[in-house]
């Protein structure tokens, strides 16, 4: 939520302007934003605590992550290319404990561009169900 206080009109439409100007820059990045570009952002302001989880995270933000969702904009995933993504994962080979890691870094970054206002979809933060955490 954006707030402000003015002291005479002037000053409140300058405010007003520039509240607006604010949130027109957060539907840009909102509208821009790739899964990948996410990540990044995420990785750079904080992401994982230790050292040893940033390098385990990296490898799967690579191998697993990037290749599939990295270009695909936040505006356009939804639940069924998560769900897609996991049975991917499946589909080479990826242990059922895998692709609960590689979901469980993709749902932190995305929670993080909820917060940061660029993605507005709580859809994108689901469950996916246990089924994908299960040997077939």
């Amino acid at each position: 939520m954006l707030t402000g206080t003015a002291k005479s009109e002037r000053a409140a439409h300058r405010l007003v302007r520039e509240l607006i100007a604010r949130v027109e820059d957060r539907s840009q990045h909102a509208s821009d934003a790739t899964v990948g570009t996410v990540i990044e952002q995420w990785l750079a302001t904080g992401g994982p605590a230790g050292e040893a989880t940033r390098q385990v995270y990296a490898g799967y933000i690579r191998l697993h992550v990037l290749p599939t969702l990295g270009d695909v904009p936040l505006r356009k995933l939804g639940v069924a290319e998560l769900e897609r993504w996991y049975a991917s994962l499946r589909d080479k080979g990826l242990s059922p404990a895998s692709i609960r890691k590689a979901h469980t870094i993709v749902r932190a970054a995305l929670a993080q561009a909820v917060r940061w206002g660029w993605a507005r979809r709580p859809t994108l933060l689901h469950s996916p169900g246990r089924r994908w955490f299960r040997r077939p």
